[in-house]
């Protein structure tokens, strides 16, 4: 069984479901931070990413479990710099 092409999984609306030999896997797409609460099982909770150039929010780094950032609930600020 095709868990993903049957809609039989779990995986954020957003997210990529991949098919595997047993079972499937769920990933965030590109531009999306992975908050999914049990780290065994990515890819069930992404939320946009938000990018901020030469802004008050510029020096902050993306953390794995933050959900409120600059007190927009739901939006992770992230830099591209290294960490």
């Amino acid at each position: 069984v095709n868990e993903c092409e049957t809609k039989q999984h779990d995986c954020d609306p957003r997210a990529m479901c991949r098919d595997e030999a047993v079972g499937y896997s769920c990933h965030c797409p590109f531009g999306f931070a992975d908050i999914s609460p049990n780290s065994t099982r990515p890819g069930r909770v992404c939320i946009q990413r938000e990018f901020h150039q030469n802004s008050v929010y510029g020096s902050m780094n993306f953390h794995r479990k933050s959900r409120d950032c600059g007190g927009r609930p739901g939006i992770v600020a992230w830099t591209n710099q290294p960490q």
